[in-house]
């Protein structure tokens, strides 16, 4: 086999796109935002003096982009403000408008606890049908709160009989107060405040002087024993009888 006709086969088996006169051209009707799908890769012309050129088309295949929305976990107790439910939205395609809301069933009313915070899509263009969502949902904590009522300051020991004996504690900013006190003791004054004026009869018996404070998120309470003395016993006198 002449030398001549094997470099021929060389250069031939060697050779590239690159030696094409008119190279064909690939298009496809797809875009960057088209929908999940298939599409038809379409090669047109193409020609060259040395090959006959053969199109074969492709097929292009979109498949769904990952998106994934994140609640921020939150806390509320007494003397907080209601916070602001955010997150973080991620995967959203530029132009698809997808945005998200985070929200809980809970209110600034709901008793302690833990609540959900869970992500919402909002999908005006009618997008999310190209995505693999995810929504990882947050926490909500709402704690119970507590005051620190008191101490209350008065006597801790009285006759009966006595009046005018003064129960206070330190005010407290927002909170309502509610006293109790023991059998055969009245209120006299103060009822609802942070102090109260008392009056033991003489049918008062030992026990406890307690307020109940409250706010609108939280609650507490605090207590005094208090104890009945029957006081002196005083006479009768004694003497002589005088002699006329």
């Amino acid at each position: 086999m002449p030398a001549a006709f094997l470099q021929e086969i060389r250069n031939i088996c060697n050779e590239t796109g690159a030696v094409i006169d008119t190279p064909p051209t690939a298009t496809t009707t797809a875009t960057s935002s088209s929908a999940v799908g298939s599409y038809t890769i379409t090669v047109t012309g193409g020609t060259d003096n040395n090959y006959t050129i053969t199109p074969v088309n492709g097929t292009l295949t979109v498949t769904k982009a990952t998106l994934t929305a994140t609640a921020d976990n939150k806390s509320y107790g007494c003397g907080l403000t209601w916070p602001a439910f955010t997150g973080t939205l991620s995967g959203v395609v530029t132009g698809d408008g997808i945005t998200a809301t985070y929200t809980t069933t809970a209110t600034a009313a709901s008793p302690a606890g833990t609540y959900a915070i869970t992500p919402v899509l909002a999908d005006p263009n009618k997008k999310l049908g190209n995505y693999t969502t995810t929504l990882n949902n947050g926490t909500l904590t709402i704690s119970s709160g507590s005051l620190t009522v008191g101490p209350i300051t008065g006597n801790s020991s009285n006759c009966k009989g006595i009046t005018g004996v003064v129960y206070s504690i330190p005010a407290i900013a927002g909170a309502t107060y509610t006293w109790t006190v023991p059998t055969g003791v009245t209120i006299t004054a103060g009822a609802g405040t942070n102090s109260i004026t008392t009056s033991w009869t003489t049918t008062a018996v030992s026990g406890n002087v307690v307020v109940n404070a409250s706010t609108t998120c939280s609650l507490g309470s605090a207590t005094l024993p208090v104890t009945v003395t029957s006081g002196l016993t005083v006479g009768p006198i004694s003497g002589s009888s005088p002699i006329c």
